[in-house]
Parts: structure tokens; sequence; C-alpha cells
């Protein structure tokens, strides 16, 4: 068996360890990939990375095409002559990073052969792991990303690469799993909210005014909502560690939407864990969004200004919703032609307040425009309506900005659930797509320097980079 390996960090190549072979002979098998092999090495290297107390790799098929390659080309250089084990320099790809357009910021090799019984998955992965320099690769905390190319050729020797990268495309996280990654970077332990809202998982109808309510006070967390299979869902346990994280025992819960939403099963917990629950919800989204919003009046006083958006879409309300919240004002629901009767009612209690129609005309028409007496704040397509927002209702930015995928169908979520955040932060919410519209570039390079973006899970490696570029120039 014999091993190399390399760190590359920060596009600097770092020593390379040539260590000596330790010789082992393989048994037969039959030449070609061996995919089993390549899944038993990433089993293998997490549970050694759980023994230290790292978090898991995740398998990037990027990485494993290239890792894939490299061995191939190991085991047909010609360069090399003889058979592995014999002394000889295993060859790392030169350069590591030539094939990998992701936006990684480390990247570490370790390179191995093996033939006879001793050069299974097990004993390969054992002798990386007695080796310094490849056991550090395995075990370094700054990688979150793993591709493994297994090849065995016509000799029965099996090649081995293991790409190890830092940085790069994260994984895409649900609606539930990015709003606890929020509300633990938005409230850390010594940071406690006044509140917590749950919103269901699945669906953005009764959601659309929860940012709104939350504002920088408190997370806005999700658990699923009612299936065929599970029509009375229990709250999610991890959802509940987190309330219990949040709020130690004792304060408001409000749940977004009636019991066809959130399960009445979600409601009795809370209630049995001691905590004081209220739902807001009524008979359609549009007199859901008031209950909120009469909520969001209750906690923060008269509005100044109220905030209007089209309730049968997300990106106007959703984006819209932060920046709301930033100014305490509420946010309720029209249709493009008509102002529903429980909007116009909620709009008649607060006649002082500015109307602000949040996205076009194509929307909320003209016609709804005139009839509430506000002013409209839009742009051509929904980045463009976020631009403006942002323009409008934040003002002068904070030091971030939140990045979403705006044709991500989950986008919403992931917008809600940054959206304290985005309050406390200064930070108000863009839109993006696979690649940076002009004029969404246009105005991150317009930003101040020292801006930094915050990214949404499901934006593209691609649209990070340009976004970061933007900002640093």
């Amino acid at each position: 068996m014999s091993f190399r390996s390399i760190r590359v960090a920060v596009a600097v190549l770092a020593t390379v360890l040539t260590l000596l072979p330790l010789g082992v002979a393989h048994a037969g098998n039959s030449p070609g990939l061996a995919p089993l092999d390549e899944v038993t090495y990433v089993g293998l290297i997490n549970a050694d990375r759980a023994k230290a107390g790292l978090h898991p790799l995740t398998v990037h098929l990027q990485l494993t095409r290239i890792a894939r390659e490299h061995s191939g080309s190991m085991a047909t250089d010609s360069d090399r002559g003889g058979s592995c084990g014999d002394g000889r320099t295993l060859r790392h790809r030169n350069p590591l990073d030539g094939g990998i357009t992701e936006n990684w910021r480390s990247l570490r090799e370790n390179v191995g052969c093996g033939s006879g019984s001793l050069g299974s998955a097990p004993s390969l992965h054992q002798g990386f792991m007695n080796s310094p320099g490849h056991r550090a690769n395995i075990l370094a905390p700054d990688v979150e990303h793993v591709g493994i190319g297994v090849l065995v050729d016509g000799g029965g020797t099996t090649w081995v690469t293991q790409i190890f990268m830092g940085g790069g495309m994260p994984p895409v996280l649900t609606a539930i799993e990015e709003g606890l990654k929020a509300s633990q970077v938005t409230f850390p332990t010594d940071d406690r909210p006044d509140f917590v809202v749950v919103s269901r998982a699945d669906l953005f109808a009764d959601s659309l005014g929860g940012a709104a309510l939350a504002g920088g006070d408190a997370p806005v967390l999700f658990t699923d909502g009612p299936t065929a299979a599970e029509p009375q869902p229990v709250l999610r346990p991890d959802t509940r560690v987190e309330i219990d994280r949040l709020l130690g025992g004792s304060g408001r819960v409000y749940l977004l939407g009636g019991p066809d939403a959130l399960s009445p099963r979600v409601e009795s917990e809370l209630r049995g864990a001691g905590y004081d629950v209220k739902r807001l919800a009524g008979a359609t989204r549009v007199e859901t969004a008031i209950a909120i919003a009469d909520e969001t009046v209750e906690l923060r006083g008269a509005p100044d200004e109220i905030a209007l958006a089209y309730a049968w879409n997300w990106p106007d309300a959703i984006t819209g919703g932060a920046a709301a919240g930033h100014n305490g004002a509420p946010l309720v629901l029209v249709d493009t032609d008509a102002i529903p009767a429980a909007t116009a009612s909620f709009l008649a209690r607060h006649p002082k307040a500015e109307r602000l129609v949040l996205g076009g005309s194509v929307v909320v028409s003209d016609r709804v425009l005139r009839d509430v007496g506000g002013q409209r704040l839009a742009g051509a397509t929904r980045h463009d309506t976020a631009i403006a927002v942002a323009d409008g209702l934040f003002g002068e930015i904070g030091s971030s900005v939140v990045v979403i995928d705006g044709w991500d169908p989950d986008g919403w979520g992931r917008a809600l659930a940054w959206s304290a955040y985005a309050v406390r932060n200064g930070a108000p919410t863009i839109l993006v797509n696979d690649e940076v519209p002009s004029s969404v570039a246009d105005w991150l390079a317009a930003q101040d320097d020292g801006v930094v973006p915050l990214f949404g899970s499901a934006v593209t490696s691609g649209a990070r980079s340009a976004v970061e570029q933007l900002l640093a120039s």
C-alpha cells in the first residue's frame, strides 16, 4: 500500500507529504470503478470524524468525478512503471483545483493504492489514518465536502483518490433546517428573543405577514404541515429543542394559521410545556394576514406605514415583510384588482398610516393603488422590486445583505427564516437567480465597502461568487 497527501489552502499549494509504501497485496477484483468502496470510504471517514467531534462530510459529485479521473490516470500512467507498493511516487492531479469550479476556500487530497486482501476499503482507510498527513486531511475541521474515486485495474490493484473541500456550494437546507440555522445565528445563547413565531414549512399562504410580526424581536421557525399519511403531525423535535433553547420553558409562541395549517397537536404540546401559545388565523390567507397585522400593531403601536402585497405569490410579500418589520409596519394582502373586505377594514382602522404597495401593476393594479391612496415600491421584475423595497424602506443599509434565490420554490421559507437577521442587521433581502441580474449587480456594486452577503442555502455557487466580487469591488 502506498500513500501521498497534499493540502491546498486559499489556492496556495502546501508541502507535499510523501510516505513510505506499506506494501499490501490485493485479492482479485474485476477492473473498473468501485462505487461500493467509495460509499464505504465516506462512511469510514465520517465515523472517524464523529469520534473526533467533527461534522460529517457530504459527497460532492464534482469532486467525485475528478477523484475518479485521477485514480484512473494513476493506474494508467506510463511514466510510473512497476506496481503499487514498489516505492515509486504517486502522482497528484496538478493543479488540484484545475477542474473545480465551485467557490472553494480550501482543498486537500489523499491518494493511495493497494493490492491483495489487505487492500480493501477498511484496510486502506486505516492506512490513511495511521499516517499523520493523511489523517490531518481526513480530520480537517475546515472541510465540508468529499469526493472519493476508487478504481480497480485489470491486475487487481486498487487506486484511491480522496479530495476534501472547504467552502463551495453548501447543501441545500429545508425550510425547517434553514429556520433553525438562522435562529441560532441571529439569537445566540446570550441573546434571548421576546417571543417565537412558528410557521408551516411547506406552504407560504399563512406566513406572508410573519416577517413583519417577528421584526427583529423573534425568529421564525418551521414545522411540518399535515399530509394524507399524517393529518395531525406533532411539532418537529428539532424545532421544539430550539424553542426551549430560546425561551427556556416560558414565554409567547405565535402559530401562523389555523389547525388545518399547524396541527392542534403542535399547540397542545407547546401549552403542555408551559408556553403561552397564541394562534393567529383566519378563514383565508387574507384574514390570517389581518390577524397577524393586528397583533403586529398590538406589539408595536399604531403604525406610521402599512405594507400591502399581492396575496397569491410570495416574492414581494416576503422580501417586503422584512423591510416592513424593519420599520415596525404591518403587512396586509390584496388581490390584483380588488381590496378584500378584511384588508379594507384594517386600513380604515388606521387612516393616518402611509400605504406602501409592494410590486408592479401586473400583480397589484393601478386601480388598487388609487383606491388605497398609497405609493408604489416596484420594479420591472421581482428582483427589481426587492431593490426598490430595500431603497424605499431600509434606506441606508447596515453591514450586510441577505441574498435569496428568488426563483427557488422554497425561497419564501429561506427569506422568512432570515427575516429577523435582516431587521437586526439592517440587511435588506436581495433576490438573484442562477446569475446576478444586471440591475442587482449595479445595486450591489454601489454599496459601501465592508458590506458582506449572507446567502440562503439554495443560491448557486456562481451567483455567490458574483455577489462577493461585486461587494468587494
